[in-house]
């Protein structure tokens, strides 16, 4: 089975080619009872197990004898039952050989489930696998929340269902020796399905839906998970993208087709590593492109000078030079402490926040961690300021209520509880579109239970 970035017809000249391969006689089981599917000895069943594994792996147990030479050497007994280790299977075997015949094509050189080597000038990567008919037990609540969410299609799940899955020899921690019998399971033929399936999508849609989908993709690389799409439970960036790794992978993607406001979002990240003139820089940077006097945000700008800067410009281009858009802040991702009630404490699942009122916070932030008062003090006054005279341009009218909390977090932090106080309140008067009254609330009750000293 053909996968990946060529099959899915992006085809540069440094894409690779990934394949999939299995044994047809060798079935898959997920339990006991559909033993009773397959023929003996024309088929070897294997028996999958999950007990005691990270979500997105399993154990394969042979319940009948089979006749491979490569399945037979990579065979090892624990607790008088019969496993196939995954590290065996790879020394056993090499994907450029078909696996069904025993007959050698090419050389290869391992690289993780896969081996991989050069045929007609391109690279191939060919991952073995065994095949299940059978949709794994691990997965079964992804099928509840495609029926709630209505997608996709009920003849795209029947057939997705069908298919079943594959597992690859990969354990969740490869070098690890205690780890060799544990396979991954990997849904590709799925997600050939559910990538056919959505391509009816139009021109004008892409972009919205791609922008959506980048912007997922970063707060994962900022959080450190990914969670896979049939077992969410599955961490795919737990091994590989972690530390330096991490830092290295969020920084590329920003050079990648960043709106102006993107860079707040960097910004945050260094401010939440204390990394404070780093996040200071992106700040002046974030700045700079906000006051263009070309940039769109709110659905507000000036054709004039938005024309004469983005004429010629692709749909990327313009979005990366114009297009200013809400900080938006994922709830199951702790962005930065200051505002982790808010996130803790409402149920719309974000929060959204105007750019200009991030940029003034996290000014305010950086220079108070580095002891810098009159700059704090100078940029918490900018932010009071655009609150009290901005008409529903840089402030909209339906993130108030979070913009004058932001306000009051940072009035709190430099000492003035009583601005906060009345920053608060006006939180609470404004239209509660980020579902953060209880937030409000609770800060308030916690600056009334503050003692106060009279001289």
């Amino acid at each position: 089975m053909k996968s990946g970035s060529d099959r899915e017809g992006f085809r540069f000249m440094s894409s690779d080619i990934d394949h999939m391969a299995w044994l047809l006689d060798h079935k898959l089981i997920c339990d006991l009872s559909q033993i009773t599917l397959y023929r003996t000895p024309q088929h070897t069943v294997i028996l999958m197990g999950w007990e005691d594994l990270p979500p997105g792996f399993t154990r394969l147990k042979l319940m009948t004898p089979s006749r491979n030479p490569a399945v037979k050497e990579a065979c090892i007994i624990i607790d008088k039952e019969t496993y196939i280790s995954s590290t065996r299977m790879r020394s056993a075997v090499k994907l450029c050989t078909d696996i069904n015949t025993g007959t050698k094509l090419l050389s290869s050189e391992p690289h993780g489930p896969c081996a991989s080597f050069k045929f007609r000038v391109k690279e191939h990567d060919g991952a073995l696998s065994f095949r299940s008919h059978h949709w794994p037990n691990v997965a079964l609540p992804w099928i509840q929340r495609c029926q709630l969410k209505q997608w996709p299609p009920e003849s795209v799940l029947s057939a997705i269902l069908k298919e079943g899955c594959h597992v690859v020899a990969i354990s969740s921690v490869p070098s690890h020796c205690e780890k060799e019998i544990e396979w991954r399971i990997s849904f590709s033929g799925s997600e050939r399905k559910l990538s056919d399936s959505s391509r009816q999508w139009c021109p004008s849609e892409l972009l919205q839906f791609f922008w959506t989908c980048f912007k997922l993709l970063l707060s994962w690389v900022y959080k450190g998970e990914c969670p896979n799409f049939f077992i969410p439970e599955n961490n795919m960036f737990r091994v590989k993208v972690t530390g330096r790794t991490q830092v290295l992978l969020f920084n590329q993607l920003y050079d990648l087709m960043s709106c102006s406001s993107e860079k707040l979002y960097l910004a945050l990240f260094y401010y939440k590593v204390c990394a404070y003139e780093k996040s200071l820089k992106c700040l002046l940077m974030a700045q700079n492109k906000l006051s263009k006097p070309y940039a769109m945000y709110n659905g507000l700008y000036n054709q004039m000078m938005y024309s004469k800067r983005t004429t010629g410009l692709s749909l990327s281009d313009k979005m990366r030079e114009a297009l200013i858009d809400h900080i938006d802040l994922l709830n199951n991702c702790t962005y930065i402490d200051e505002l982790k009630l808010e996130q803790t404490l409402n149920s719309s699942g974000l929060l959204s926040i105007p750019p200009f009122v991030m940029l003034n916070m996290l000014f305010v932030l950086n220079h108070h961690a580095l002891g810098d008062t009159i700059r704090s003090q100078h940029f918490l006054q900018n932010l009071h300021t655009l609150l009290l005279y901005d008409s529903d341009t840089l402030v909209p009218n339906e993130l108030r209520d979070i913009s004058w909390q932001i306000l009051g977090i940072c009035q709190q932090i430099c000492g003035d509880y009583d601005g906060a106080l009345d920053s608060y309140r006006r939180s609470l008067q404004e239209t509660l579109f980020n579902d953060i009254q209880k937030a409000t609330l609770s800060r308030i009750q916690t600056l009334n239970d503050i003692p106060v000293f009279y001289g």
